[in-house]
């Protein structure tokens, strides 16, 4: 049987984790456990070969499902290395995504100042590329969502307004009519506050 190369192995774990969502519980679980063991090969194989950027995408990958089984120290751990590992290969789309994330656990964690810092530095990133893929544009409208909620909290409505408006045309843009949707509520509700 041959080895599945680095990228394989983190494919594979994804697309378990993403079909455990629908299953009952335990076997979730299970397969979680599965997909975490075929990550652990996946950095064990990137590291080997010094391939930095795919032991920052495994090490991401891993944080994800940490997430999902509620181990949120080990995710904070994990994200903190994947964003350490991305800011030494000069790909500004790449650290701004990991850093997004962290930023992410920092707020589910109630941890609002920390994930304000992840939120600003992501966003810099992301304004600062030449070229915005799909991919890209998808990534900063999820951002600016998350980041207007934290900008909202802090009684900070006009940004709050002008990143939902932001993200809206994105999502628009992109076709995506759940996103718009979401925008829209806020939008519609800061508008009534000012």
């Amino acid at each position: 049987m041959t080895e599945l190369t680095t990228e394989e192995l983190m494919d594979t774990a994804w697309r378990w984790r993403r079909e455990s969502f629908d299953w009952p519980l335990a076997a979730r679980y299970s397969r979680l456990q599965a997909a975490g063991q075929l990550l652990d090969k996946a950095i064990n194989s990137a590291i080997t070969n010094s391939d930095d950027r795919n032991t920052a995408h495994a090490v991401h990958l891993l944080a994800n499902l940490e997430v999902d089984v509620g181990r949120l120290d080990s995710a904070l751990q994990l994200w903190s290395l994947a964003v350490e590992l991305c800011r030494e290969l000069n790909d500004p789309a790449m650290l701004a995504h990991k850093i997004r994330h962290l930023g992410d656990l920092f707020k589910q964690r109630r941890q609002f100042d920390e994930a304000h810092q992840c939120y600003e530095e992501a966003l810099t990133l992301y304004r600062g590329l030449s070229e915005i893929e799909n991919n890209i544009k998808l990534d900063i409208a999820n951002l600016l969502i998350r980041f207007a909620e934290i900008r909202e909290n802090r009684t900070d409505n006009t940004t709050a307004l002008e990143y939902f408006v932001e993200a809206e045309s994105l999502y628009k843009e992109l076709e995506l009519a759940d996103g718009v949707e979401l925008c829209s509520k806020h939008i519609e509700r800061l508008q009534k506050k000012s």
